[in-house]
């Protein structure tokens, strides 16, 4: 089965489904052993750039080599080092890759001969339309597809020795309507109105149409207007605007036939350019033989508006679970209801281990016993998602949050998703959910740290008289709940009043550190250490006979011995210990068990201290 990735920048909200329709109709009609596995990312709608950049992650989630083409349609991406460094992986994989209205050397392109097409739609209105003065509202400087439609004009001018700003104005813009209207604004009044307006595509033409009605002026009868691209606001606006028209779906198919031929051995031609032509219309004052069908039109419409409110209802009630889910298992859940409504065969999350590891402590067992948090997944999508069956398509969109990567959603078969254009708006509610999620375990993390403030020692990191308070009975109950005996080891550091004293409180607070450290690594994972004063300490832990108690403190005082010499304290640090077991049954008397110990603790420095006169 071969597998050929496409990697695609959405046109702000939307996805360019045209390509996936393409290569998904060739693989079908030629019963081709192929799948489709698109990369799609939403970044150039926002002006957040940590946003884009966690957009963009989703490039670097495959590699290369495991794929037999890859499919590039990138000129949306307006930040040059992302899409340079993705080319630069996809060169140094060897895999071929085709370029969509792009060109790249060592790689194939197919698509419209931009700069062909353009030259010569100037030429039918220089020559046959008699065209003497140009505005050329052109797209953004650095698009490719838009560099070539400008370079056909400009080289045409310079062949008739036009003159800018006084022949023709040249003014780029961005791709939308509201960019139509900004670049009029920009020329109106400053520039003649010429004989023509030439756009860079057929929104910039209706952008202009708009704002020059509101002035009284008319098109045809005062200017003429072309578009580019033959999108559907070009034949149903009045006047039906003249265009380039041609089918993007084409391009798909011939990236199929290229790869084919690629595969098997054949030689294939680096530039393949899909069947372009110029529809006149009434804008430059011209009949076209192809026919509108209003009618037609107008009924899709309504039945598009019909599933987009059915869809909007569905999500809805989705929003509301998604929004409210505490946990990612309760996300899992809802990805669920994601599929139906979706309408697609699957919906799998893969969450990126480093990143969720810090959170959801509670079902980390739970959860890395599925498929849901996955490093192999993310390190190599394959063999997870490679398919038995031939033309199935794999849609893989970003889990971010701003620049913060935390995995992906990979969809099976999301067609009418793509093909209704709802798939942004059901990414972004899933994904709203998922930072919400995300926030509340940040929040979650942030109360525990303060809690944890108020219930641990500064100096030490153990718990203090408020942890006591907190934790203490609590332990010793649960334990004779089960009938288990627990250790209450009552501990004192010697000479602390006289190391303060002495020497100053920073060299008392180095030996009350050191004697934490024993005793810290003294405690099991079922036991608690406590600092329940200035020279005070407690150990609450599971009971495992008199000798293990007796070897424990041996090997404290030991270690206290050891780390006092390693931080050169000026004397040997020591520690008086006492220690009772609890019943393992009845009543928790804490205080008793506390004063018991205590006690016990007393004597054993009294007698240490005789030892040593």
């Amino acid at each position: 089965m071969k597998k050929v990735a496409l990697l695609l920048e959405g046109w702000g909200r939307y996805i360019t489904n045209a390509w996936i329709n393409g290569v998904l109709a060739k693989i079908k009609e030629e019963n081709a052993d192929i799948n489709l596995y698109v990369f799609n990312a939403y970044a150039n709608w926002s002006t957040d750039e940590r946003y884009n950049q966690g957009e963009h992650a989703i490039f670097f989630l495959p590699d290369f080599c495991d794929f037999d083409g890859v499919i590039c349609e990138l000129n949306n991406t307006e930040a040059k080092p992302v899409r340079d460094e993705v080319l630069e992986k996809i060169r140094e994989s060897g895999t071929p890759c085709i370029m969509i209205n792009a060109k790249e050397d060592g790689f194939y392109s197919v698509g419209v001969d931009n700069y062909a097409v353009m030259y010569d739609n100037i030429r039918f209105l220089y020559e046959e339309k008699e065209c003497r003065s140009f505005w050329f509202v052109m797209g953004p400087e650095e698009n490719y597809e838009n560099g070539q439609r400008t370079k056909a004009l400009l080289d045409f001018a310079k062949k008739k020795k036009l003159k800018k700003n006084i022949d023709y104005v040249l003014d780029y813009s961005g791709f939308k309507i509201k960019d139509g209207r900004d670049a009029f604004g920009r020329l109106y009044g400053k520039h003649e109105v010429p004989d023509v307006i030439i756009c860079a595509n057929d929104n910039l033409a209706v952008g202009i149409l708009s704002e020059m009605e509101k002035v009284g002026l008319e098109c045809p009868r005062d200017f003429y207007i072309t578009g580019f691209d033959d999108l559907d606001k070009a034949r149903f606006y009045d006047p039906r605007i003249s265009t380039i028209s041609y089918r993007r779906e084409d391009a798909g198919e011939m990236a199929v036939e290229l790869f084919t031929d690629i595969w098997n051995g054949k030689k294939v031609s680096y530039d393949n350019y899909i069947n372009a032509f110029p529809i006149y219309w009434d804008s430059c004052d011209c009949e076209s033989d192809i026919v509108v069908d209003e009618r037609a039109q107008l009924k899709g419409s309504i039945l598009w508006n019909d599933t987009r409110g059915e869809f909007e209802s569905d999500l809805l009630k989705l929003s509301s679970r998604i929004t409210h889910a505490d946990s990612i298992k309760e996300m899992v859940d809802v990805i669920r209801d994601v599929v139906v409504v979706s309408r697609c065969e699957d919906i799998i999350m893969v969450l990126d281990p480093k990143f969720w590891s810090e959170f959801e402590a509670q079902e980390e067992e739970w959860i890395f016993d599925t498929a849901y948090i996955n490093e192999d997944c993310i390190q190599h999508i394959f063999p997870t998602f490679e398919s038995s069956t031939s033309g199935d398509c794999y849609l893989f969109i970003p889990i971010h949050f701003r620049e913060k990567s935390a995995g992906y959603l990979a969809m099976k078969n999301p067609i009418f998703l793509m093909e209704q254009q709802f798939l942004f708006d059901l990414i972004n509610t899933f994904l709203s959910g998922m930072e919400i999620l995300y926030q509340k375990e940040c929040l979650a993390r942030a109360n525990e740290k303060l809690s944890d403030l108020s219930v641990k020692d500064a100096l030490t990191g153990l718990y203090n008289r408020l942890g006591f308070g907190e934790y203490a009975k609590k332990m010793i109950a649960k334990a004779h709940k089960e009938g288990r005996q627990m250790l209450i080891l009552y501990s004192d550091l010697d000479m602390l009043k006289y190391l303060n004293d002495t020497y100053g409180h920073e060299i008392g607070d180095e030996a009350i550190i050191c004697a934490s450290k024993g005793l810290k690594e003294h405690v099991t994972p079922d036991g608690m250490c406590f600092r329940l004063g200035g020279d005070e300490f407690l150990i609450i832990d599971r009971f495992m006979g008199d000798e293990a108690v007796t070897s424990i403190i041996a090997e404290i005082r030991k270690m206290l011995i050891d780390g006092s010499r390693e931080i050169k304290l000026p004397v040997d640090l020591s520690m008086s210990f006492g220690y009772v077991v609890t019943e393992g049954q009845g009543e928790v008397h804490l205080d008793e068990y506390i004063s018991k110990a205590d006690t016990l603790m007393y004597e054993d420095k009294r007698r240490r201290r005789k030892g040593r006169i």
